[in-house]
């Protein structure tokens, strides 16, 4: 596994990447200030601020260096490293991220609980959520860089969590 080169995923991140990271910040300031009774912790993992929502609705969303995911996925170090993917993606692809990543992802993910009973039915088997390329390239990329210090921290919080 390689290292994430934090100074350039920042460097990246704040000039290239730089809208959907204002998204992500806006985000983060209207839940702070606004719904922060739903939210069931904050965390810095890999660098990112992961915001835990205290709900049982699963799913997660990246706003650039901000994800938010629901409190039963808090110790899913896949949906971590695939969140954390998008948001190396976003660095990489700048403004370009929204029309060509961020939007189809989040259509997809809409759609997924229907589309994947849909295949199911006719399969006997759920697709994988990876298989467009763009959801497979962020799982690939949380996964080489930073799904090291995802495990140990989630392993951290579990040993304090009993």
């Amino acid at each position: 596994m390689k290292k994430e080169n934090k100074a350039l995923f920042y460097i990246l991140s704040f000039t290239w990447g730089l809208p959907f990271v204002l998204v992500g910040l806006l985000v983060l300031a209207f839940i702070r200030i606004f719904l922060h009774k739903k939210i069931f912790d904050y965390k810095v993992i890999a660098g990112r601020i992961c915001i835990i929502w205290n709900s049982t609705l699963p799913g997660a969303i990246n706003l650039g260096i901000v994800y938010i995911l629901d409190k039963d996925s808090m110790f899913s170090v896949r949906l971590h490293k695939h969140e954390i993917g998008h948001s190396i993606q976003n660095a990489f692809l700048g403004p370009l991220f929204i029309p060509v990543i961020g939007i189809p992802s989040l259509i997809r993910a809409s759609l997924w609980d229907k589309y994947s009973f849909k295949i199911y039915k006719k399969t006997g088997k759920f697709p994988d959520y990876d298989g467009i390329w763009f959801e497979g390239q962020a799982t690939k990329l949380g996964a080489t860089y930073v799904e090291n210090e995802i495990t140990e921290d989630i392993n951290k919080r579990i040993k304090l969590e009993k």
